[in-house]
């Protein structure tokens, strides 16, 4: 078998400590004030659209002047240089995983993802964490644990989930996602088809 784990070290990054406490605790503040939508779904396997989950759209707008303005306020180069040279941003979000959700493997095709661990404590035997697994979803490559306050960059072409939280747990497990368009990355290396 493929070492994934290796394959994935430059397709999965982890960036630990990048926002203040202030700007984490205003984070965690949206996230528990916003309204949230039912509908968000890991798949378009008719057989498990049972399956939805409690999201928040944010507006692209907000997104960029706050979030991402916070990455490029921060000292973290590598972070920086990824926001700047990742393609469009599509969307963005706040994704609030409650106890009894169960979450199935998917990607995101032709699109970078950011994920940012919202809670502000969170503890080992909690869960949540995100699981990366094999093209073909036989083998987990990589499990992220969630860590407050982290920041997960990765390939969205690489199938994961998320571990759903103990029921010694918080309510609520809150994560912002971006996703951002890869096809915009071939445009400008001059690769369009």
């Amino acid at each position: 078998m493929k070492d994934y784990f290796e394959a994935y070290r430059e397709r999965i990054e982890v960036f630990d400590n990048v926002f203040s406490h202030s700007f984490r605790e205003g984070m965690y503040k949206i996230a528990r004030d916003s309204s949230y939508n039912i509908g968000w779904s890991d798949t378009s396997i008719i057989e498990h659209q049972d399956k939805v989950f409690l999201f928040s759209k944010l507006p692209r707008r907000w997104i960029e002047k706050n979030f991402i303005k916070e990455i490029e306020e921060s000292e973290c180069e590598t972070l920086k240089e990824k926001i700047r040279n990742s393609g469009r941003l599509l969307r963005g979000g706040i994704n609030c995983g409650i106890l009894s959700d169960s979450y199935l493997a998917h990607a995101h095709a032709g699109q970078n993802v950011l994920i940012y661990y919202v809670n502000l404590d969170w503890q080992d035997y909690w869960n949540g964490e995100t699981t990366f697994f094999t093209p073909d979803l036989s083998e987990i490559a990589h499990t992220n644990k969630y860590v407050p306050g982290r920041i997960v960059w990765f390939d969205g072409e690489i199938p994961h989930t998320i571990k759903p939280v103990s029921f010694s747990g918080p309510k609520f497990r809150f994560t912002f996602s971006l996703f951002f368009a890869k096809e915009d990355l071939d445009r400008r290396d001059g690769n369009e088809e």
